[in-house]
C-alpha cells in the first residue's frame, strides 16, 4: 500500500466572512384559531441566522376579520403591541402597523392612511408611502392618493393638507376631529385662525391666543395661518353652512380598515421598486397576501440580536415571497417590530417572536375572531422532554380546546393519566419513568381517551456527556441539575436531573452531595465517579492551586474496539516541547506518525529540528481538505465561538457533499464552539446528511467519546498531563488510532509507549 503522511497543524484563526447560502432550517407551527395559524422559521447561513415569525389568517372565514388597533385614549396616542391586542375582543394575533412620528405633549401620529370601522381617522403623509385597504371580503395592497377639501357656503373649496397630524406648520388647512387627543386640539401657537365646526354648520372661529380648544363630538375644527395663507377667514362666518369632503382612488366606499406602511415589496408575484427605504440588515415587519386577498400573512423578521441578523427590505421581498405571499407591503421595523397573540397551547396573549425592545407604536393590526365559545372538541399534549433517563420525571399537559381550536365552554371532566405502554406512573402531572425503551403516557377525560405522549426512556446507555474538571473555590457548590447528560449507542441524549441515580461514588470528606448541590468541603483535589451498569465518567474535582491527572471515561461503543486491515490513522494531541521528557515524546510519536497511512497533530507546534524529513510536513493556517484512499479529511477553524472563517461554513457543506468517501475526519484544536443552539443543530444536520461515518476529532483535557447519533462521534483527545515522569507519561500520553475500510471505521485510544 503507497503511504500517504501528512502532518495537519490546527493555528490560529483568520477574520471571520461572510456567506450567503442557506445552510439548514428549522420550523414549528402551532394553531391560532380556525383559519389562523403560527409558524416560526429558524434559518442559518453560516454567518449568521434568521428568526421569522408568520401568521397566516384565511379571512374567507366568516368568523374572522382584520382590524386597526389604536389606543382609546386618542389616535395620537401610543401604545405596546400586547396593549393594544388588548382594546379590541377577540384578537388572537397582532402586529406592529405603520411608521409614526412623535411629535409633543406626548402626542405622535401615523405617516400613512388610518380608517377605522369605515371611519378615516388620519390621511396620510405622501402618496409614494404604501398602504392596505380592507373590505368584508378581500385585503388590497396598493398606493393610494387622497384628496380632501372644505367646501364653503361662498362655494369657495379650500384644499386640506392633513386630517388629524400634529405640527408647527400652519401653512396650508388643517382639520382635527374628536377621534384626536380625546377630543382636544393640539396647542395652538399666537395668531393661529381657528374654526369650529358642528353638524356642518360654523359655531364658532377666532385667533388663538396660544392654547387647545375642544373638539366637538359631532364635527371639527379647521385651522390655518391666515396671515401666511389668508384662505380660512375671508371664506367662513359663524352660522354658515360648511362640508368636508374626502375621496380616495382607489375609491374609499365599502372600506371598513385602512393602514398605511412603507414600500409596495411584492405587486403580482414579483418584487418590486423601493419607495420608502430604511437601509441595513434590521428587524422588519411585513403584511402579504395571496393572490386574490382572503389569505393574510403577518411575519416578523428579529434582528440586532445574535441569534437573528435582521434583513434588507429586497431580503424581506424574498422572505415574504418564500411563505407565499403574492403581494406584500412594509410596515414599520426596528425596535417597532412585535407580534403577538394566543394559540392552543396559551390563550393568553403573549409574544411570539423575539422583539429588540418592546416600543410602543401608533397603531397595529389584529386578527379577529367572532366565534363563540364552543364544547370541548379535543386535547392537545405538552411535554417538557421526550427523551429521559431511566428513573428521571416530565412534566405533562393537557390543553383542551373548541372546534375553533379556542378556549372552550366550561366544563365538567375528570382526567387521568395512564402509563399504556412502557414503564412508570403519573402523579401530579408528572411522568415517573423506570426500566427502558419505549413509552406511552396517555390522557383519558371522563374515562374516554384522548391523546398520546412518546417518550424513550434510556436505560442501557453508552456514555456520559459531561465536563472533566471543574474548579470551585473553598464551601462553594455547583448546581448538579443538568451538569451531566447521558447517551445510548443510537445518539439519543438526555439530561440528568437527579445525580443519585448515576451512583456518585467520592470522598465525603472533600465533597458533599446534598440537595442537588456538590459542596467543596477541604482544600485539595478529588474525584466523583459516576456510573450506571457498564459505563462510567469521572469528574475531577479541583479546590484551591493544584494540578491533577484527568481520568478517562469508560463508554459502550461497538467501534470502539481493535481492527486491522484498512487504512491506518494516527492521531495525536498537543505536543509541547518545553522540557526533555516532553521532546522525548516527540520523538516517539514521530514514530507513531510515520507508521501510519494518514498522520495528524491537533494543535501544538513543529519543532523542526526533531521532525524526520520523512514526514515532509504540510502546514496549513486554516481550512484543509484532503482526501485519501478510505476517507475525507477536513481541518478546521474556530473563532469567537464560531465555524464561520473564511467562509468555512461554505466550505464544508460543499466538502460534505461532494466527497465520495464513506468515512469523514473533522479535526479541529479545541471543543467543537458554535454560538447557539441553531448552529449547533446546522453542524448535526450537515454530517448527518451526508450518509458518512463522521467522526469530529478534537484536543480537550480527558479522551472521551460522545455518540451524537449512529454515525456521528465527537472525540475529544487528550495531550497526555504534565510529562512530570516516566510513570505518568506512560500511563496517561495516548494517542487515536483508526482502522478504516471502505465502508466503515473503528477505533482506539493508544498508550504512545
Amino acid at each position: 500500500m503507497k503511504k500517504f503522511v501528512s502532518l495537519i497543524l490546527i493555528l490560529m484563526m483568520m477574520p471571520l466572512a461572510a456567506s450567503g447560502a442557506e445552510i439548514y432550517s428549522r420550523e414549528t407551527q402551532a394553531e391560532v384559531t380556525k383559519g389562523v395559524t403560527l409558524k416560526n422559521i429558524e434559518k442559518f447561513y453560516g454567518s449568521y441566522s434568521l428568526n421569522i415569525s408568520c401568521v397566516t389568517a384565511d379571512l374567507s372565514n366568516p368568523d374572522l376579520k382584520l382590524d386597526l388597533l389604536k389606543n382609546g385614549k386618542g389616535i395620537d396616542k401610543k401604545d405596546t403591541v400586547t396593549n393594544l391586542s388588548k382594546t379590541e375582543n377577540g384578537v388572537v394575533a397582532a402586529i406592529n402597523g405603520d411608521f409614526f412620528s412623535d411629535y409633543k405633549n406626548g402626542q405622535s401620529f401615523s405617516l400613512g392612511i388610518e380608517i377605522k370601522d369605515e371611519k378615516l381617522l388620519q390621511s396620510h403623509i405622501q402618496d409614494t408611502m404604501a398602504a392596505g385597504l380592507w373590505d368584508e371580503n378581500a385585503l388590497d395592497l396598493t398606493y393610494i392618493k387622497l384628496n380632501a377639501t372644505i367646501t364653503c357656503e361662498n362655494e369657495a373649496v379650500l384644499n386640506v393638507s392633513h386630517i388629524n397630524k400634529p405640527t408647527d406648520y400652519y401653512g396650508a388647512l388643517l382639520v382635527y376631529t374628536a377621534d384626536f387627543n380625546g377630543g382636544i386640539s393640539p396647542f395652538f401657537p399666537m395668531g393661529i385662525t381657528v374654526v369650529t365646526v358642528e353638524n356642518n354648520v360654523v359655531s364658532a372661529k377666532g385667533t388663538s391666543f396660544g392654547g387647545t380648544v375642544p373638539i366637538p363630538q359631532n364635527g371639527y375644527i379647521l385651522a390655518i395661518d391666515d396671515v401666511m395663507t389668508p384662505i380660512l377667514d375671508i371664506n367662513t362666518n359663524i352660522g354658515e353652512k360648511i362640508e368636508l369632503n374626502v375621496s380616495m382612488t382607489p375609491d374609499m366606499e365599502g372600506i371598513k380598515t385602512a393602514f398605511g406602511g412603507g414600500t409596495l415589496l411584492l405587486k403580482d408575484g414579483k418584487k418590486t421598486e423601493i419607495t420608502h427605504n430604511v437601509a441595513g440588515n434590521n428587524p422588519r415587519s411585513a403584511i402579504g397576501t395571496n393572490e386574490d386577498g382572503t389569505v393574510v400573512y403577518m411575519i416578523t423578521v428579529d434582528g440586532r440580536q445574535s441569534k437573528s441578523r435582521g434583513v434588507t427590505l429586497s431580503e424581506l421581498g424574498d422572505i415574504c415571497l418564500e411563505l407565499g405571499c403574492v403581494n406584500a407591503i412594509n410596515l414599520d421595523g426596528g425596535g417597532s417590530t412585535n407580534m403577538v397573540g394566543k394559540t392552543v397551547y396559551n390563550q393568553n396573549t403573549h409574544t411570539f417572536n423575539s422583539p429588540s425592545e418592546n416600543r410602543k407604536v401608533i397603531n397595529a393590526l389584529g386578527i379577529v375572531s367572532d366565534a363563540e365559545p364552543q364544547e370541548v372538541a379535543g386535547f392537545k399534549l405538552k411535554t417538557d422532554t421526550n427523551v429521559i433517563f431511566s428513573g428521571e420525571k416530565a412534566i405533562i399537559e393537557a390543553f383542551p380546546y373548541d372546534e375553533n381550536f379556542n378556549t372552550p365552554k366550561e366544563f365538567s371532566a375528570q382526567y387521568e393519566w395512564k402509563v399504556t405502554n412502557g414503564k412508570g406512573f403519573v402523579k401530579d402531572n408528572i411522568y415517573h419513568s423506570s426500566g427502558g425503551g419505549e413509552s406511552t403516557v396517555s390522557l383519558y377525560v371522563n374515562g374516554i381517551w384522548q391523546a398520546d405522549l412518546k417518550y424513550a426512556v434510556l436505560d442501557e446507555i453508552a456514555g456520559f456527556d459531561a465536563y472533566a474538571r471543574y474548579k470551585i473555590g473553598l464551601g462553594k457548590s455547583l448546581d448538579t441539575d443538568g451538569m451531566i447528560k447521558v447517551f445510548d449507542a443510537s445518539g439519543k441524549t438526555a439530561v440528568v436531573h437527579d445525580i443519585m441515580l448515576l451512583n456518585p461514588e467520592y470522598d465525603k470528606q472533600m465533597l458533599s452531595i446534598k440537595n442537588g448541590k456538590i459542596t467543596a468541603l477541604k482544600e485539595g483535589v478529588s474525584y466523583l465517579k459516576l456510573s450506571h451498569k457498564n459505563v462510567s465518567h469521572t469528574i475531577t474535582f479541583i479546590c484551591g492551586d493544584y494540578e491533577a491527572d484527568i481520568v478517562s471515561s469508560k463508554i459502550n461503543d461497538a467501534l470502539n474496539k481493535s481492527e486491522k486491515g484498512g487504512e491506518t490513522f494516527n492521531i495525536l494531541g498537543g505536543m509541547p516541547m518545553d522540557t526533555f521528557m516532553q521532546r522525548l515524546c516527540y520523538l516517539r510519536a514521530t514514530s507513531v506518525l510515520n507508521e501510519a497511512d494518514i498522520s495528524a497533530v491537533l494543535g501544538g507546534k513543529i519543532e523542526s529540528t526533531l521532525t524526520p524529513s520523512s514526514l515532509s510536513p504540510v502546514l496549513t493556517d486554516g481550512y484543509s481538505e484532503k482526501n485519501y484512499k478510505n476517507a475525507t479529511v477536513l481541518t478546521i477553524e474556530q473563532k469567537k465561538e464560531t465555524l464561520n472563517v473564511n467562509s468555512q461554513w461554505d466550505k464544508i457543506v460543499s466538502a460534505v457533499k461532494s466527497s465520495t468517501k464513506k468515512n469523514l475526519f473533522i479535526l479541529l484544536s479545541g471543543e467543537l464552539q458554535l454560538k447557539n443552539k441553531l448552529e449547533e443543530d446546522a453542524f448535526m444536520d450537515v454530517v448527518s446528511k451526508s450518509n458518512k461515518n463522521v467522526f469530529v476529532v478534537y484536543n480537550g483535557v480527558k479522551n472521551t467519546v460522545v455518540i451524537k447519533n449512529e454515525n456521528v462521534r465527537f472525540i475529544s483527545l487528550a495531550d497526555g498531563g504534565d510529562y512530570t515522569s516516566v510513570k505518568s507519561t506512560l500511563e496517561n500520553i495516548k494517542y487515536l488510532s483508526f482502522n478504516i475500510t471502505e465502508n466503515g471505521a473503528t477505533y482506539e485510544f493508544k498508550s504512545l509507549y
